[in-house]
């Protein structure tokens, strides 16, 4: 959801959940996932290490993703969106230039993963 904020900037506030239910298929699509063009920039997390990248489409399947600098990635690695708190287990099916095409194998919610570890009457 987008909320417009006091000094009439717009604040997102959807979180993971929300954002994949609106990709489900929509009325006379073809496909069984709707695609949503997004801008938001991301991170591939292979082992310790992390890339800069730019998620340009998303789907509840996959995405399709611009790395940023000459980067060598591996087949499959994650794909942090942290500002919607998903982690993504991610392959590549495609790659031109600094353009990937990734399939999703699975997902995490890292919001109920926080959540999860909370526990009443506990201090961090």
């Amino acid at each position: 959801m987008i909320h417009e904020k006091a000094h009439h900037g717009f604040e997102d506030t959807s979180t993971g959940e929300d954002v994949l239910e609106g990709l489900r298929r929509g009325r006379g699509e073809r496909r069984a996932y709707r695609r949503a063009r997004t801008l938001v920039v991301s991170k591939i997390v292979i082992g310790d290490g992390l890339a800069d990248c730019v998620v340009r489409n998303l789907s509840i399947r996959g995405a399709q993703v611009r790395v940023l600098g000459a980067v060598e990635l591996p087949p499959a690695f994650g794909l942090l969106m942290a500002c919607k708190g998903l982690m993504f287990d991610a392959t590549v099916v495609w790659r031109n230039g600094d353009k990937l095409g990734l399939t999703f194998r699975g997902r995490r919610d890292l919001h109920a993963d926080i959540d999860a570890t909370e526990t009443p009457g506990t201090a961090t």
